[in-house]
């Protein structure tokens, strides 16, 4: 190749890499918007961290504030419900949903079957204990009485139990005793396996609730009951006066369920 061939396809090779060139888009580094991006970045991080410690410090206080010492093991254990983040869980707020929502609804077969499950009644807490100077006055919240003492059996049931025993006056004030202050957990998916492995429909039962935290031994008396359905019954007397007991049943049962 002479000097002129040679100069050609040098020529042609510039314009080819100048075209090649100049179909590239230039590129440009915003410094100004991605030192914006990290700032924004550091910030939101900086904010998840500040929740969580605040979260955290919220759910401390008020393990602390249910939380008491046993003076004779030294263990700390808690009197309310804890098993959730108690930074957003209210543990004194009371459900809206009241009981017997659904007893005036008709339901057609289909749908009433949904709503058969099985449930716990709690019948009874009662002092076991022989060496308790009966008669006695106990107070504390009664929550667990009336439509409110039917609970379903599909998770774990948690019973907040705090009684006092008043006491004798001294003076202006009465010194009190503290029976029960304790937080309870029934495993009630275990309880209905164990009822229906046993092919029970229906079961009283007694248990004790935690005998080293209680002045007395406490015992809470439940009913077993499977396929259970939300009811109301209601009694009207229509002429004179009514002394006694309305006891209701299920069909060719023999054990008392519920009575008013």
């Amino acid at each position: 190749m002479d000097e002129r061939e040679s100069a050609i396809a040098e020529e042609k090779k510039v314009v080819v890499e100048e075209e090649e060139v100049g179909d590239l888009k230039p590129f440009f580094y915003d410094e100004a918007a991605a030192a914006e991006k990290r700032r924004l970045q550091e910030e939101a991080v900086a904010a998840g961290k500040a929740e969580r410690g605040r979260r955290r410090a919220a759910h401390r206080a008020i393990l602390d504030r249910i939380s008491e010492r046993d003076p004779e093991t030294g263990e700390t254990y808690y009197t309310r419900y804890h098993d959730q983040d108690l930074s957003e869980f209210n543990i004194d707020k009371v459900s809206p949903l009241p009981p017997m929502r659904f007893t005036a609804k008709a339901y057609r077969l289909s749908e009433a079957s949904l709503y058969i499950l099985n449930m716990v009644n709690v019948l009874a807490i009662r002092i076991d204990d022989g060496d308790v100077p009966f008669p006695i006055a106990v107070y504390g919240p009664r929550i667990l009485t009336g439509p409110h003492r039917g609970m379903v059996l599909v998770d774990g049931l948690y019973f907040e139990i705090n009684l006092k025993l008043k006491g004798v006056r001294v003076g202006s004030a009465e010194v009190d005793k503290q029976i029960s202050k304790t937080v309870w957990r029934m495993n009630g998916v275990f309880l209905e396996t164990i009822f229906l492995s046993q092919n029970l429909l229906t079961a009283v039962r007694p248990i004790t609730i935690d005998p080293c935290r209680n002045l007395y031994p406490l015992q809470l008396m439940y009913a077993f009951v499977s396929n259970a359905v939300e009811a109301t019954v209601s009694v009207k007397v229509l002429q004179g006066h009514f002394y006694g007991k309305i006891t209701a049943l299920p069909q060719h049962s023999q054990r008392l369920h519920f009575a008013s």
